[in-house]
């Protein structure tokens, strides 16, 4: 199964990335993370200010987080206690059950350990499912014309698209342009 091996690979390169620390954001995308580990933002406008760790909640119920887009500091114990059991569970040679099995593996250590289920109660609970909107756009499950839908495009502070759907640049730049709210 080169497919599942191959997958198995990217997750052990992610967590060796994750315990040396040798991410660095694109610019632009490190304002944002650190505006919503480190600060206040304007008015106190960042609830997960001093957590040290965000990660967009719930896209399914049995799941408690996403893994597609997470900030942290470095050695954050939500990080390494799931970088730990990722890794063992990686190296253990144990066929993967679920596509999910990064996430399952977060939600057990959750229910195993209190002291990090406390942890994860104080990250921000902000739901993954917004930044798949422009996704539902482009793929023509939502319509940019109502004033709920502008609304909740505009809170959104990140978009997660699907590279296997094959959007172009062009396609994207028109969502977003018919989203947004004439000038």
């Amino acid at each position: 199964m080169p497919d599942r091996e191959n997958r198995m690979d990217r997750g052990l390169d992610f967590w060796r990335v994750v315990r040396e620390g040798r991410v660095v954001p694109r610019a632009g995308l490190a304002q944002l993370v650190e505006h919503l580990i480190c600060n206040q933002g304007a008015a106190g406008s960042n609830p997960a200010a001093g957590t040290g760790f965000f990660a967009f909640a719930r896209p399914q119920p049995v799941r408690a987080l996403a893994n597609w887009f997470i900030a942290a500091q470095l050695g954050h114990p939500l990080l390494e206690a799931w970088r730990e059991w990722s890794e063992a569970y990686v190296l253990s040679g144990r066929k993967v059950a679920s596509y999910f099995w990064s996430h399952h593996t977060f939600h057990w250590l959750l229910r195993a350990s209190p002291d990090l289920a406390a942890k994860w109660e104080h990250v921000p609970n902000v739901s993954a499912r917004g930044p798949h909107i422009l996704q539902r756009l482009l793929d023509g499950h939502v319509a940019p014309d109502s004033e709920a839908f502008r609304e909740s495009f505009a809170q959104v502070p990140l978009f997660k698209l699907n590279w296997k759907k094959g959007y172009t640049l062009t396609g994207i730049e028109e969502a977003i342009g018919a989203a947004l709210p004439e000038p």
